[in-house]
């Protein structure tokens, strides 16, 4: 068995943690989120692979694209849990509502808990919002990111940047 850390991402505390068994496919612990954070069904998700800090890799889609050029990604219900979720501390970020947003970092937290006949929520803290935390830029000094010495941004005042005839 797995013990599993899902948590929120929003400003405030919402975490939950699913012991699981390690012989399941990806499409078992999309549906115990699902359920851990009182979602519906039928929206889509993914899981992508990740690292210490967050980084977001390769896909583990719901449904199969497949024929689809660029869609190739793999499919929970082919993908057993331990393909990527190999050792303690290995980190996913799961994605629930492809138009909301909703994101969750998923890190496994223990690999060696006595099997189990059934998932069970072990941990559960914070109550999810009704809405989907919004994801918006932060009005920081963005100039000193986009400093460049060789453009000024009005090497042509007068040109309009979108005549292109």
């Amino acid at each position: 068995m797995y013990r599993i850390r899902v948590i929120l991402d929003t400003e405030e505390d919402v975490i939950r943690d699913i012991d699981i068994s390690e012989k399941v496919n990806f499409i078992e612990l999309h549906h115990q989120i699902i359920k851990a954070f009182d979602f519906d069904e039928g929206e889509l998700a993914a899981f992508y692979v990740s690292n210490e800090d967050w980084e977001q890799g390769e896909e583990i889609s719901l449904l199969d694209f497949g024929g689809m050029p660029g869609m190739e990604a793999k499919v929970m219900s082919e993908v057993p849990l331990t393909e990527f979720l190999t050792e303690e501390g290995s980190k996913m970020i799961y994605v629930y509502d492809l138009l909301n947003l909703w994101t969750f970092y998923v890190d496994l937290l223990q690999t060696d808990l006595p099997e189990l006949e059934e998932v069970r929520i072990t941990k559960i803290v914070g109550d999810r919002p009704k809405e989907a935390p919004s994801k918006s830029m932060e009005a920081t000094n963005l100039e000193e990111e986009f400093e460049d010495e060789n453009f000024s941004g009005d090497e042509n005042p007068d040109e309009d940047p979108y005549d292109l005839f």
